[in-house]
């Protein structure tokens, strides 16, 4: 846990020699994306929350931190006595704002690091509860000088994608967008989440640690150009058809140069500054979801063959991991299990990186839906507890996400009728046949409705979207107000969960891919191939069909990955890694 109080008195004193009566911080960077630089995790320094997920404020008198909710504990979890911490579902940052100040102040913030729709929001809220003296005031950023020790950014050599990867080549794609600017008149489209430009390039890289993508700005022109800000030594090897390297600090000049002109920009992701740049050089400015964005989303056929061979490797890795811990029970801990896993992933072929650090929760720690093991907090995989591990990897071809949960000797008092009621709602949506335009709340409804009659429920979304090599939580999603319709060839997860604070937590989550069913209609084909425990399976709670479905899927799984442990060079493994995998896909 940090010790904030010397970090919040010095940014006090930092705010009151520039006149301001508090600071909003952020967690995120200035392309707003789930996954920051180590650089870029101010709000974690500051504060001690370690959430991908978050903004706190910090005034003369109060530090307060912002989440959803799940983050809920670990918000408590990881700050001290200094914080004050809240569900933004519960009340907003605005409203804390309202009631705060009765009269005018003026609130800091970096405009490189709020997007345009978060500013636009923020003001609109202010209104909402009659506190228009309130002023956002873009500033210097001034965490950055109290950082001592702030780590130095990494910048990576990309690469470019293989076609036999990728599907679709750039020129192709560049022809699609700016077909798509000059129906909107647009002269410019600002790129500003870097996931659209490296699908956009077919490059990728790895200035972060999850996700592969270069961290930079591009600037698409109606000419069919892509103008990428970025060191030019990091994209040596890349492809330069259709596509100029640029000094990240020539952004700025390249947007001014476009007075009187049409530039495109997506307020979910632009920063404020950079509308500020194109408004003083006279710009009109259109305010549009990138068209990239619902570009990537629809996966091509050589992509959703990627997905499919990259599960049949990821199911080997989950299914070689968990033999191991079925023999490994009361000797590990969260933190071995999680570098074991890793370790079976990075032996798989294509295989770049995990998608996401390992959630890896024992007993009490899976109700924590994020949760970290950290050394500070690494369990023993104790016996009559459930264990949770969500986790994925980066491969060349797609990415993967994927969360079981695992009996640890005797099941905790109801795990086993809950653990049932989560795998009927899972079952419930991969089984789910759907007209075209359906949205995602409306299957979350469908979903949560198995749990709703046994009165069990979830506080996070059902499914998310998931990246081709790209961000593993991408739009759209399935969840209560998801107003986006579902697509053939979009890729998401299918992950109700329970949580029952301080004894266990349950998620059992696939991903699907969307595909054509009935003449009119939409269905799921399920890419993850990995067992359910059955040991956790209350069988007289499944209706018939829903058992059909689990003999049916398990009998895929068994298919699929028992081939690839044949291959496995160590025979006492290859011996007990099939023993396991029989044992666990025996129909029911």
């Amino acid at each position: 846990m940090t010790d904030s109080g010397a970090r919040l008195k010095a940014l006090r004193q930092a705010l009151a020699a520039a006149g301001l009566d508090g600071w909003l911080v952020p967690r995120g960077d200035a392309f707003a994306g789930e996954e920051v630089q180590a650089a870029d995790e101010r709000l974690a320094w500051i504060s001690g929350f370690s959430g991908s997920a978050g903004c706190a404020l910090i005034t003369a008198d109060a530090a307060v931190l912002w989440s959803d909710v799940r983050y809920a504990l670990q918000m408590q979890n990881e700050t001290d006595s200094n914080w004050q911490c809240y569900d933004t579902a519960k009340l907003n940052v605005s409203k804390w704002l309202a009631g705060h100040f009765s009269g005018e102040a003026r609130i800091g913030f970096d405009a490189m690091l709020m997007p345009v729709a978060t500013h636009t929001r923020l003001l609109d809220e202010l209104k909402t509860h009659d506190a228009e003296g309130i002023a956002l005031v873009a500033a210097a950023q001034p965490l950055d000088a109290l950082w001592d020790d702030r780590p130095p950014r990494h910048i990576s050599q990309a690469w470019n994608v293989d076609a036999k990867h990728h599907g679709r080549g750039r020129d192709e794609k560049i022809a699609a967008a700016v077909a798509m600017l000059k129906e909107q008149a647009a002269d410019a489209l600002v790129i500003s989440a870097p996931t659209e430009l490296a699908w956009l390039l077919n490059m990728r890289a790895m200035d972060l640690a999850h996700t592969p993508i270069v961290l930079a700005f591009g600037l698409l022109t109606a000419d069919g150009v892509v103008q990428v800000f970025h060191e030019k030594s990091a994209l040596e090897a890349i492809d330069k058809e259709q596509m100029e390297v640029h000094p990240p600090a020539h952004l700025n000049d390249a947007l001014a140069a476009y007075k009187g002109r049409n530039v495109w920009i997506d307020p979910a992701h632009c920063p404020f500054a950079l509308t500020k740049i194109l408004e003083a050089a006279g710009a009109q400015i259109i305010q549009k979801p990138s068209p990239l964005g619902d570009m990537k989303v629809i996966k091509n056929a050589v992509e959703a063959s990627g997905f499919r061979a990259a599960h049949r490797r990821d199911g080997l890795a989950m299914v070689r991991f968990l033999a191991w811990l079925d023999g490994a029970q009361g000797t590990r801990t969260e933190m071995q299990a999680a570098e074991k896993l890793q370790h079976f992933r990075s032996e798989g072929d294509n295989y770049l990186m995990d998608s996401f650090a390992a959630i890896s929760a024992a007993g009490a720690h899976g109700a924590i839906i994020h949760y970290r093991a950290t050394p500070a907090t690494d369990a023993p995989l104790a016996p009559d507890n459930l264990y949770l591990v969500d986790s994925g990897a980066q491969y060349h071809e797609a990415t993967t996400d994927i969360t079981r949960v695992i009996l640890l000797g005797n099941a905790p008092k109801d795990a086993r009728k809950c653990y049932s009621h989560v795998l009927k709602a899972h079952i419930a949506l991969d089984r789910q046949q759907f007209p075209h335009d359906t949205t995602g709340a409306q299957l979350d409804a469908i979903t949560r409705r198995k749990m709703w009659d046994a009165g069990l429920n979830y506080g996070h979304g059902t499914g998310h979207g998931v990246g081709c090599c790209l961000g593993v939580h991408e739009p759209p999603s399935i969840a209560p107000k998801a107003s986006a319709a579902l697509k053939a060839g979009m890729v998401l997860s299918n992950e109700p969960g329970y949580y029952r604070a301080g004894a266990f937590g349950i998620r059992l989550e696939n991903l699907v891919l969307v595909v054509d069913r009935a003449e009119g209609f939409l269905g799921f084909e399920h890419l993850t191939l990995v067992p359910f425990d059955r040991r956790l399976i209350a069988v007289e709670l499944l209706t018939p069909s829903e058992r059909d479905w689990l003999n049916a899927y398990h009998s895929e799984v068994r298919e699929a990955i028992a081939p690839q442990i044949a291959a496995l060079a160590d025979k006492d493994e290859q011996k007990a890694v099939a023993t396991w995998l029989e044992t666990a896909t025996a129909p029911l």
